[in-house]
C-alpha cells in the first residue's frame, strides 16, 4: 500500500484525512489501523474525510466510511465526508435512512414506579375532563330540545325503548324470577327462627322492591345497552360517520346520544316494575314449593309488605340507573380511536365502568333515602 494513501493535515481548525488509490480488500484492512490512530490523535472537534483521489471504492470501502462514521460519534467527533463516489454517497444516505427507522421503532424505555402514578394520574385527569365536557354538551343538547321541543325524534325515542326495554323483557323476567326464589330460599331459614314463614314474602318483596329488581335491571342494561350504545357509535367513530355528520352541519349529540339516552332512561323504570312481578313471582313459587304456602296467602301477605315508597325508591333508581348508563356507553363510543380495536377497548371499558358507576350510585342513594326516610 502506498504510505500517501492516507495523508492528515489540519485546517481552519478542522482534521482532513484525505485517502488517495482504490479502496478494495487488500488495501483497506492497512488503512483502517491508520485511520483509527489518525481520529485518537485528533485534537480538533470535526474531522472531514476527502475522498477525492479515490480510484475505486469496493464493499470494503464502503464498510469502512461507515465505520469511520461510527467511530467518530463513538469518540464525539464531527465527521463529514466530502467528495464521495456517486455509489458511497446513495450508500451512506441509505445507512443514515435505515438507522434513523431503526431508533424510531425502538421501544420506549419501561417507565418506573412514579412514571406509572404519573401515567395513572394523567388518564384519570383527562378521562374527568373529557367527561365533564360530554355531560355539558349533553345538557346543552337537552336545554335545546326543551326550548324546541319539535326538534326531537319521537319515533327514534321508541325505538330506543323498544330495542331497550321490549327486548330485555325476556332475560329480565327469567333473571329476576330467579333471583326472587333465591332470596326466598335464603330469607327461609332465617325467617323461620323468629316468626312465621308467611314473612318469607315481607322479605323478598322488601328485598326485591328496594334493592335486587333495579340493580339487576341496571346490570341487565349494562350488558345489552351500555355495550350497544358504545360499540355503535364507535363503529361510526372508526368509519368516520360522525366526523361526516359534523360536516354536513349536524350535531351528533342530538342526533345520536339524546334518542338513546332518553329512550333508556324511560325504559329503566319500566323494566324495574317488571323486574319487581317477576322477583315477587319467583319468591312465591319458592314459598309454595318449600314453606308449602298457598299462593294466594302469599300474595296477600305481599300486598301487607308492599309499601308505595318502595316503588318510588324503586322507580328513581331504575331512572337514574338507566340514564347513567346510556351516557356512560355513548361517552365510550365517542372516545373511540380510528383503529378497529378500540371498538373492542371501549365497549368494555363502557361494561366496566357502567357496572361500577352502578353500584357507586346505589349506595349514593341507598344513603340519601335513608337519610331523609324517602316515602
Amino acid at each position: 500500500m502506498p504510505e500517501d494513501a492516507l495523508r492528515v493535515e489540519s485546517e481552519e481548525g478542522r482534521l482532513i484525512i484525505s485517502l488517495e488509490g482504490p479502496l478494495d480488500q487488500r488495501q483497506v484492512p492497512a488503512l483502517w489501523p491508520r485511520l483509527i490512530e489518525a481520529l485518537g490523535e485528533a485534537r480538533t472537534e470535526e474531522v472531514v474525510i476527502d475522498c477525492r483521489g479515490i480510484s475505486g471504492i469496493h464493499s470494503a470501502g464502503l464498510a469502512m466510511l461507515r465505520l469511520a462514521d461510527l467511530e467518530c460519534e463513538r469518540r464525539r467527533l464531527r465527521c463529514s465526508q466530502r467528495n464521495l463516489p456517486p455509489q458511497a454517497a446513495e450508500y451512506r444516505r441509505y445507512a443514515e435512512e435505515r438507522i434513523k427507522e431503526r431508533r424510531e421503532q425502538q421501544p420506549p424505555l419501561e417507565p418506573g414506579f412514579v412514571s406509572h402514578i404519573g401515567f395513572w394520574a394523567r388518564e384519570i385527569i383527562d378521562g374527568t375532563v373529557g367527561a365533564i365536557t360530554f355531560f355539558g354538551n349533553f345538557l346543552l343538547s337537552v336545554g335545546s330540545v326543551l326550548r324546541r321541543p319539535g326538534r326531537i325524534g319521537v319515533t327514534e325515542i321508541l325505538y330506543q325503548m323498544q330495542k331497550a326495554g321490549a327486548e330485555a323483557m325476556p332475560i329480565v323476567l327469567v333473571l329476576s324470577a330467579l333471583m326472587g326464589f333465591i332470596v326466598g330460599m335464603q330469607s327461609t331459614t332465617s325467617v323461620a327462627n323468629v316468626a312465621p314463614g308467611i314473612f318469607v314474602a315481607d322479605a323478598v318483596t322488601m328485598g326485591t322492591m328496594k334493592e335486587m329488581a333495579p340493580l339487576l335491571t341496571a346490570v341487565i342494561l349494562v350488558g345489552r345497552s351500555g355495550a350497544a350504545f358504545a360499540a355503535e357509535i364507535g363503529t361510526m367513530q372508526v368509519k368516520e360517520e360522525i366526523a361526516a355528520l359534523e360536516v354536513m352541519g349536524f350535531d351528533p349529540m342530538h342526533f345520536l346520544v339524546l334518542p338513546r339516552v332518553i329512550g333508556l332512561a324511560l325504559a329503566g323504570p319500566l323494566l324495574t316494575m317488571v323486574a319487581d312481578a317477576a322477583g315477587i313471582f319467583g319468591g312465591t313459587i319458592q314459598g309454595y314449593m318449600v314453606v308449602h304456602l298457598l299462593p294466594l296467602d302469599y300474595l296477600i301477605e305481599v300486598s301487607h309488605a308492599m309499601q308505595a315508597r318502595f316503588l318510588y325508591e324503586g322507580f328513581i333508581k331504575g331512572f337514574a340507573f338507566a340514564l347513567t348508563i346510556g351516557l356512560n356507553g355513548c361517552f365510550h363510543g365517542f372516545g373511540t380511536g380510528t383503529a378497529a380495536e378500540s371498538v373492542g377497548v371501549q365497549t368494555t371499558t363502557a361494561v366496566v365502568t357502567g357496572i361500577f358507576f352502578t353500584v357507586f350510585l346505589d349506595a349514593v342513594l341507598a344513603g340519601i333515602f335513608h337519610l331523609f326516610h324517602v316515602g
